[in-house]
């Protein structure tokens, strides 16, 4: 019921439902109704978590054993066998506070009105000599005081008051002031201080500040075992995920899912949420496999979006992947204004990405929600590298833009091109035709630019460093400065600037022209990423963040979630369906603060919504399950709620990385990447780049997560700055996740098995075969699709693996022991060394010669005899080792 309210809405309604003076009156079934939560104490535990501690159940304390169990059966309690208690015994409470449940309720009731009373006045000394559980009439107390002049902060524990304590004045208040001073005593002192000290906050912003202060002390000392000579008492801060390592490689055998497993990473990173969600039904042991494939499908897309939004990247190494490429390098371009070549310093995929994730916001203002209507315009704004590379910072502070085009001439007036040429040549200056840029770029700076069009101002051709909204008509303005430029303005309300400047990835899906002034258009121009710089309600991810297994309301479970529908199994076994564009209607609606969830619930929300065409029997039948569901999406486009502490966090995934030059990609930036040497660190280092001579540092939110195939052979020379610097998690094959998965009378996951047992015999665990490549048979188990994987995946890689050494591919697959007809890989018996060589062929190498068996591959025997006779394979390292010999 405390969904989406304030802490001082929650703390009305418990008064609204349970005033001081109903509390004489109180019965033991209003007091505890089993499970229901319109009781008192379904209230205190269910309902007003904001308002300090929330009980729990078992039989210890005299409120728990009232609220947890049905009225009728509050006189006795049987014990659990597990600690070896089997025969009916009294509640705690019961021998605390009475013999039976209504001597001992009334005991508890009295006990509320004294608290209820002395709460009124203000009096906390009735807290000092407790009844009932400490911090229980501590709660009771925080709710019944006035609320006007709150004397009590809300405690969900006692020991929580020290570190707000410790938070706000920074040291810990020194217990013993009193002779054997209990918890509770010392609570009371901690919070008169604390109150003393609140300043007319209002009470619930103090909480926050305090929690905050507490947090933020906790960190800063975190790594220290002592304070003061004590040792620091045990608190955990409020950390909703705890973030993977900042550098980290997946390695293993080929066929592991290293490659599939970086998009969970990455979530993980990006959008734990998600990631969660994916968890709980991949590691779910009733997920069926289609669940499984469903929830995966959600997580690829939210991937998909995050790497649209260029939060993500991915990059494969190679043997001529370069340093040019990583972090900055030169490129040639044509100068569009003289026809020369020029070179530009142009950014790596690693530097963008540093750059896109350092960035900050220096300058803010409310934006434009909707840009129907707006053309937006790219403009340079003087050159960084020139004399008039002051121009974009007095533009800044004018509220203006200034165009170097049109001389000293006023344009005032011009209403077409002809208008603006004929001022050029009364002003006798000449044009050369039509197409003359100098004429091109006045006469769409005064004619073409409209009020409420946008602006980006460029930075170079590969980045953007500002966004203005133009607010005003052309005007003429000589400058102090520039005798024959500069003169034309334009008033601009600034809404956004970037330091350093944004990559252009960030805005264009290419890159800026040289021009100084011209519109910018799709394809080239992604509006989405545009709204989303100026803070536009992003759209609600609807599929996203649904998936098959999840439970809402009373057991109403997802059982299909696409981006149009999401369908729910009901309580009966019926399927409810509803609209995707439903629920974003009402998600949206909420974030624009027009509805509440409660008034979904309570079936107002189609009166507060006349313009709507949702349906009202629909939204007003459903209200207990559109109500969680509208909530859910809520949540998830909060992207703070979302995302944790890591709002701005970049990652990329570098695949095979041990197969690039690592000195000669990284550079001098493989020291950069340590965690003490990123930006913001205690040893934060920076360096001068070769090309752009900038000053570089690594920011502390990139994340980079690389793979790495342990069967490769240039594993071994893999340098070893970088494996210093990462965090290694090793990928195995696993077999298991293909026990259940038969085709003709074949165990695959047990047949993987064996196979991957003789070739650590043969070879050794980094050349294993992955689980991956059979993963197809979970949903196709066919021996068709079991031929393909062998014939296109495991036989090349087997030939790889052993060089083309035939005998021990055969004693891999087991062919020595089978008949010829299900070998893949028999003596090619056609092959006539007489006949080939004549008297010579006896003094040739007799070895055995071997031809593939292409009628193996569809025949189930050939499968099933990969793991016949398990209790020799001994013999087969035996067979290796005489081999070798």
């Amino acid at each position: 019921m405390s969904m989406n309210k304030t802490p001082e809405q929650v703390w009305d309604d418990f008064l609204q439902r349970w005033p001081q003076q109903a509390l004489a009156g109180l019965t033991l079934a209003q007091y505890a109704q089993g499970a229901d939560e319109d009781c008192f104490s379904g209230w205190l535990r269910y309902l007003s978590d904001e308002l300090g501690w929330r009980p729990g159940g078992g039989t210890h304390y005299p409120q728990i054993g009232v609220s947890a169990l049905p009225a009728t059966s509050l006189d006795t309690y049987r014990g659990s066998p597990k600690y070896g208690v089997d025969q009916p015994r009294l509640l705690g409470w019961l021998r605390e506070l009475g013999t039976t449940a209504e001597e001992a309720f009334s005991t508890t009731r009295a006990r509320l009105c004294q608290l209820a009373e002395a709460a009124a006045r203000g009096d906390v000394s009735v807290l000092s000599q407790p009844v009932l559980y400490d911090i229980y009439e501590w709660k009771l107390f925080f709710i019944y005081q006035n609320q006007q002049q709150p004397v009590l902060l809300p405690l969900h524990r006692l020991d929580d008051i020290s570190q707000w304590y410790h938070g706000k004045f920074g040291t810990w208040l020194e217990r013993g002031k009193r002779p054997k001073e209990s918890d509770l005593s010392f609570a009371l002192r901690c919070n008169q201080q604390l109150m003393a000290a609140r300043d007319g906050l209002p009470l619930f912003d103090y909480v926050a500040q305090l929690k905050r202060m507490a947090e933020d002390r906790f960190l800063e000392q975190e790594n220290s075992q002592t304070l003061s000579g004590r040792k620091m008492p045990s608190f955990t801060p409020v950390r909703k995920h705890k973030m993977p390592a900042l550098n980290q490689i997946l390695y293993g055998p080929p066929g592991t899912g290293k490659t599939y497993e970086t998009i969970y990473a990455a979530l993980q990173i990006l959008d734990p949420a998600a990631a969660e969600a994916y968890k709980q039904v991949d590691q779910d042991d009733e997920s069926t496999p289609g669940e499984r494939l469903a929830a995966r499908t959600v997580l690829k897309a939210r991937f998909d979006e995050l790497s649209a939004e260029q939060r993500v990247r991915f990059v494969t190494f190679h043997q001529s992947f370069s340093y040019e490429d990583f972090v900055e390098g030169l490129r040639a371009e044509t100068d569009e204004t003289t026809g020369q070549i020029r070179y530009e310093v142009v950014d790596g995929v690693f530097k963008s990405l540093c750059e896109s994730a350092s960035v900050k916001v220096t300058q803010q203002a409310p934006a434009p929600v909707d840009l129907a209507g707006r053309r937006i315009w790219k403009m340079s704004l003087g050159n960084t590298q020139g004399s008039d590379a002051g121009i974009f910072d007095e533009c800044l502070q004018g509220g203006y833009v200034l165009l170097g085009y049109g001389e000293a001439i006023d344009f005032s007036g011009c209403k077409s091109r002809y208008d603006v040429l004929q001022r050029y040549t009364s002003a006798g200056q000449t044009i050369a035709g039509n197409t003359d840029y100098n004429l091109t770029s006045v006469m769409t700076f005064v004619t073409r630019m409209q009020v409420g069009d946008l602006v980006v101002v460029s930075d170079g051709n590969f980045k953007f460093r500002a966004i203005g909204e133009i607010t005003g008509d052309y005007a003429y303005k000589p400058h102090p400065d520039y005798d024959d430029s500069y003169a034309q303005m334009r008033p601009v309300k600034w809404l956004r600037q970037y330091n350093p400047s944004l990559p252009r990835i960030e805005l264009l899906n290419g890159q800026f022209s040289q021009m100084t002034l011209y519109e910018l258009r799709s394809p080239t121009l992604d509006k989405k990423k545009l709204e989303a710089l100026l803070g536009a309600p992003s759209s609600i991810r609807m599929a996203s963040h649904f998936y098959v297994g999840q439970i809402f309301g009373r057991d109403y479970r997802v059982v299909r979630a696409t981006d149009d529908l999401l369908e729910l199994s009901k309580p009966n076994g019926k399927l409810l369906p509803l609209s995707m564009n439903l629920l974003r209607e009402l998600a949206v609606a909420v974030q624009a603060g027009k509805i509440t969830i409660e008034d979904i619930r309570q079936k107002s929300a189609i009166d507060k919504l006349p313009d709507s065409q949702l349906e009202p029997f629909l939204v007003n039948g459903y209200p207990n399950i559109l109500a969680p569901l509208v909530e859910q999406l809520c949540q998830v486009g909060n992207s703070t709620e979302d995302k944790g502490d890591n709002v701005n966090a970049r990652v990329l995934i570098i695949d095979e990385i041990n197969r690039g030059n690592i000195s000669r990609i990284f550079g001098e930036l493989i020291t950069l990447i340590e965690p003490s040497k990123r930006a913001g660190a205690e040893e934060a280092l920076s360096v001068t780049l070769p090309y752009s001579k900038d000053s570089f540092s690594v920011p502390d939110n990139v994340y980079l997560i690389g793979t790495m195939n342990t069967a490769d052979r240039s594993l071994a020379g893999l340098d070893l700055a970088l494996r210093r610097r990462f965090a290694f998690t090793e990928m195995q094959p696993r077999p298991e996740l293909l026990d259940g998965v038969t085709v003709d009378g074949v165990n695959i996951g047990q047949m993987l098995r064996v196979m991957n047992q003789r070739i650590t015999v043969l070879l050794d665990r980094d050349h294993t075969i992955g689980h991956a490549y059979f993963m197809p048979l979970q949903t196709a188990p066919t021996l068709a699709g079991l031929a393909d994987i062998f014939r296109q995946k495991i036989r090349p890689l087997l030939q790889e693996y052993f060089f083309e050494d035939w005998e021990r591919i055969r004693w891999v697959l087991n062919d020595h022991r089978k008949p010829d007809s299900a070998a893949f890989i028999i003596e090619d018996s056609e092959l006539n060394l007489s006949a080939l060589f004549g008297d010579v062929h006896n003094k040739l190498r007799q070895t055995k010669k071997w031809m593939l068996n292409p009628e193996a591959f569809a025949k189930a025997d050939a499968y099933r005899g990969i793991a016949a006779n398990l209790g020799q394979v001994a013999a087969v390292q035996s067979a290796a080792e005489e081999a070798d010999a």
